[in-house]
């Protein structure tokens, strides 16, 4: 009986130990890994870096609400949406993808499909393009991730609007309501440290 008590308690400590230790494999990834979307304006990265989201506009919300079809040259003529990602570090590179992701809509709106709406997203002044919001997988911004150096801040501006192929049926009434979300991570590499 006594073989029997110390064999359960043997079994017990085991259990507790495999699950001590899956939660501090858990807080360690998260401590170096972290989520942010607009709504949080921030993601930081714990071990030696900082990188936020700021948004330059009243409301994270990125919305169409009684938009009709236009040209590509009308969408790219509307005001965008700005926002930065800035690394604070002064030591610690990060990479990092870019994501539009779905906002709960209005009461008894439906969702206007990402195969009728166009965007146009710009990093640090580069070339404007186009493209379907259909044609992101995820509605991943990014094929590769962004790399952004201590120090640094990469400015970005998203315009989205109707496509002039989209018919009144598939948008009148409807809604698009999205966020920009940010996955981070730390990069291996380090800032070479200056020499004085």
């Amino acid at each position: 009986m006594a073989k029997n008590s110390i064999n359960e308690n043997k079994n017990y400590l085991i259990i507790v130990l495999i699950v001590f230790v899956v939660a501090i494999v858990g807080i360690t990834y998260a401590w170096f890994v972290q989520r942010s979307a607009g709504s949080d304006n921030k993601i930081n990265l714990k071990a030696a870096t900082e990188l936020e989201l700021e948004l330059n506009n009243e409301d994270a919300t990125i919305s169409i609400d009684t938009a009709v079809p236009m040209s590509d040259t009308q969408g790219l003529a509307l005001t965008p949406y700005t926002f930065d990602v800035v690394n604070r570090s002064t030591s610690v590179n990060a990479s990092y993808n870019l994501f539009l992701e779905n906002v709960e809509l209005d009461s008894g709106k439906t969702r206007i499909a990402d195969s009728d709406i166009k965007y146009s997203l710009t990093r640090n002044s580069g070339n404007e393009g186009t493209a379907l919001l259909s044609a992101l997988t995820d509605r991943k911004f990014n094929t590769n991730p962004y790399i952004i150096n201590a120090n640094t801040t990469d400015s970005y501006t998203l315009k989205l609007w109707i496509n002039s192929e989209a018919t009144k049926e598939n948008v009148a009434g409807k809604q698009f309501k999205a966020k920009i979300r940010v996955e981070a991570t730390q990069t291996e590499s380090s800032v070479p440290a200056q020499q004085p």
